[in-house]
């Protein structure tokens, strides 16, 4: 779709880390924050053992989650100017690739999810703006999620409306992210629509494999091809996590299913990872039908990428097709839609609606630097 003549083209860089924990997507897009999107250009910079290791300490460093001791707040402060360091690199990577910052408008950074309590409305990533601002000189959007949740929203998923943008008018359809935790967003007659967390993504695997073997993830899937799904796990981890026992639309934390790891003791790699695989596939498939949700689904994200748990999905009766099926490029989609977010909260326009997170209404959130 072209855009008309009067409305104003941005260049925005859109920065997402998520939940795996395993380094800083950058995406350079050329949008209107509305129906135009062109991606101009893409990085990674990877957070290195060290960086994902203390993140993952002050991510579960706290009493009340079962993982240890408190942290210090002088370690969230450093681990955070580790993670912002980062992100100030990927903007340079971008600009290395023939793209001048001086001609980019807004950066559209996320940040590194600590802790999300949807419940009680909170939710903290770290990622200092003003540090990413000052050292690239360009403006920064940062803190997405807070102004949603004190319109009474989850906080989570925010990507909803840029997969709208992506798919236009198509109907009885949907886009599934598999990242640490994995979200959906479905898009039915009329312009209807709906979002959720699912429940797990890749992050639990990546978790199981991690502890169990030398490797950062089941890689193609191997493992989890070559194991036996034990049904009885998957089943309790559905009656008993109280995630799903929530109404649509809902949000989650990275860690709200640890529990599960426990219950896969005695159970070899191979079929600890078929079983974390058909759990989230179990969970997406419960979150489509509470929606009432019927047709294909397009994956994106890293578990696109693992053939066992796409195996999964479908066996789960899941329609699921890969996002280039689409048109949707699925390595850079998150980091694309921050991009895009970015310039939509330097016009004004809402970030989330109440289909999407059950906000009571749609908010232009965001803390914007100057």
């Amino acid at each position: 779709m072209k855009p008309q003549e009067s409305q104003r083209l941005y260049k925005a860089i859109g920065l997402m880390s998520g939940t795996s924990l395993d380094g800083v997507d950058a995406a350079l897009v050329e949008t209107d924050g509305e129906a135009v999107v062109k991606l101009l250009a893409h990085a990674y910079v990877p957070y290195g053992e060290d960086v994902r290791a203390r993140v993952q300490v002050v991510a579960r460093g706290d009493p009340s989650s079962g993982a240890g001791a408190s942290v210090p707040l002088n370690e969230v402060l450093r681990v955070e100017r580790l993670v912002s360091e980062l992100y100030v690199r990927a903007v340079f990577e971008i600009e290395a690739l023939g793209y001048a910052l001086s001609k980019v408008d807004v950066i559209g950074c996320h940040g590194q999810t600590i802790r999300h309590l949807p419940d009680e409305g909170l939710t903290w990533q770290l990622g200092d703006a003003h540090f990413l601002a000052e050292k690239t000189g360009v403006a920064v959007v940062g803190d997405f999620r807070r102004r949603d949740m004190a319109a009474g929203g989850q906080g989570a998923p925010l990507v909803p409306l840029f997969h709208k943008a992506l798919l236009g008018n198509r109907e009885h359809v949907g886009v599934l992210n598999i990242g640490g935790v994995s979200n959906i967003s479905w898009f039915g007659a009329d312009g209807a629509m709906a979002a959720s967390d699912c429940g797990p993504g890749a992050g639990l695997l990546d978790a199981w494999v991690q502890a169990k073997t030398d490797e950062p993830y089941d890689k193609d899937g191997k493992l989890a091809a070559a194991g036996k799904v034990d049904d009885g796990i998957v089943a309790r981890a559905m009656g008993e996590i109280a995630f799903w026992q929530r109404p649509v639309p809902r949000s989650a934390d990275r860690y709200d299913f640890d529990a599960v790891l426990g219950w896969l003791d005695g159970l070899s790699v191979e079929d600890g990872a078929a079983t974390l695989c058909a759990l989230t596939a179990a969970g997406v498939a419960h979150t489509l039908q509470q929606m009432g949700a019927r047709g294909p689904v397009y994956v994106v994200g890293g578990g696109a990428r693992n053939p066992a748990m796409m195996a999964a999905l479908r066996a789960a009766g899941v329609l699921a097709e890969a996002g280039e099926a689409a048109g949707l490029r699925g390595a850079t989609m998150e980091a694309e839609c921050f991009g895009w977010l970015a310039v939509r909260r330097l016009r004004h326009l809402p970030l989330s609606v109440p289909a999407t997170t059950g906000c009571t209404h749609g908010t232009a959130g965001g803390s914007l630097t100057a």
